[in-house]
């Protein structure tokens, strides 16, 4: 289904867009709840007015997020929700499974996203590991200042300290699972509100006929995580990793 979409129109779209992001900033308590449902919007105007508006509106929030918060807000916008949201749209619009959809919104997302780190860190001291070490610590010591705020007992509070320091170094090396974890839960929340948004206000043709509970798991699956877990307990090194992250 293709509109077109008037300049003052776009323009208001992006204004709007923008004052909900600053909600999200203004206001903690529901800066979670704005932030998963973002490319809602955004994959349901793309669907709407077509490849051509939809990739010009992307464009132009990108650049007055770049104007009015700096590249790394921007940068942000793009890898998080622009790009997850130019492959949900474009999946949607070839009429691919919810499966294809979701996965395909989450790996583009995560996977510029984890590029994006590797390209950041190339040349500085620290490296990413030390940079995801550091995210890991950061959880930890927010759960338990909050542990504290509501009277936790003193001998818990060390337990969850002890296992702060025992796992954050295993839980750092699988960073970029955690990174994709989140983008597929992005994913599958817009998903399914892009769908039934959709639905109610035109109909749900535009989408796969295939409901999640026919879904099946594919059977190839099992030697991923055969494979990731043989990774993961056989070495220590570079595999290791990459078997945590797969396992």
């Amino acid at each position: 289904m293709v509109g077109k979409l008037k300049p003052e129109k776009a323009l208001l779209l992006v204004v709007i867009f923008l004052v909900f992001l600053f909600l999200a900033a203004l206001v903690p308590a529901f800066s979670l709840m704005i932030g998963v449902l973002i490319p809602v919007p955004l994959t349901f105007v793309y669907i709407h007015f077509g490849r051509r508006t939809g990739l010009a509106l992307l464009a132009l929030i990108f650049v007055a997020l770049y104007s009015l918060m700096g590249p790394k807000q921007a940068t942000m916008f793009f890898t998080e929700y622009a790009v997850l949201a130019g492959f949900m749209a474009e999946a949607i619009r070839f009429r691919f499974s919810f499966d294809k959809c979701i996965l395909l919104s989450a790996l583009g997302s995560a996977v510029l996203s984890i590029a994006l780190l590797v390209f950041v860190f190339t040349d500085r001291e620290a490296t990413l590991l030390e940079f995801f070490h550091k995210q890991i610590d950061g959880h930890f010591a927010q759960s338990i200042e909050s542990l504290k705020a509501i009277g936790d007992k003193p001998e818990e509070l060390k337990m969850v300290q002890d296992f702060a320091a025992k796992a954050s170094g295993s839980l750092a090396q699988a960073y970029p699972a955690f990174i994709f974890f989140g983008s597929f839960i992005t994913a599958l929340i817009n998903y399914y509100s892009i769908r039934f948004l959709w639905g109610r206000i035109y109909s749900y043709n535009m989408f796969n006929e295939m409901r999640f509970s026919g879904w099946v798991l594919p059977d190839q699956v099992i030697w991923l995580l055969i494979g990731s877990s043989a990774l993961f307990f056989l070495t220590g090194n570079i595999f290791g990793t990459i078997g945590i992250n797969f396992f």
